[in-house]
């Protein structure tokens, strides 16, 4: 992808967003270069901007049809994708992070599957400093089984 594209602040046109789609295969056609890379990787790579209702890109692909590592990349690209500098949003932090992501749970992302991954990431793992409603400081002490964003 040209660089002065992809560090530029704003929307794209839809021809730039054309051309920055074709990052998926541009992926793709690199990592088969790699011998003994698993099928199921290329899928990955394939199919992260894939979404449950069919809005994503390349192929438009819809729930089931999308692999668990496209799932899984699909998720994960969109977290590192919010908690990381980009010219033309601004970062958020990984609590706010997930909480939109689970709130796309089941329409963009596999549900099960995003529920999995706040579990995993964990919001405010234990022995983190947060910063109350109230202002004040705390440390935390444990996680909620129920509700993982709290």
């Amino acid at each position: 992808m040209p660089p002065a594209l992809l560090s530029r602040p704003g929307p794209l046109t839809p021809e730039e967003f054309a051309l920055v789609k074709q990052h998926v295969s541009h992926g793709v056609d690199l990592i088969r270069q790699i011998p003994d890379l698993h099928r199921a990787i290329v899928e990955g790579v394939a199919q992260h901007h894939e979404r449950e209702d069919g809005s994503g890109y390349p192929a438009g692909l819809r729930a089931e049809g999308i692999s668990l590592f496209g799932r899984m990349a699909g998720i994960v690209d969109t977290f590192v994708a919010m908690t990381n500098p980009r010219p033309y949003e601004a970062t958020i932090s990984a609590y706010e992070a997930l909480r939109k992501i689970s709130d796309l749970g089941g329409r963009l992302f596999y549900a099960p599957m995003v529920e999995q991954f706040v579990q995993t990431v964990g919001a405010f793992p234990v022995g983190s400093r947060v910063e109350l409603s109230t202002g004040e400081i705390a440390i935390v002490l444990r996680q909620s089984t129920v509700r993982r964003l709290k």
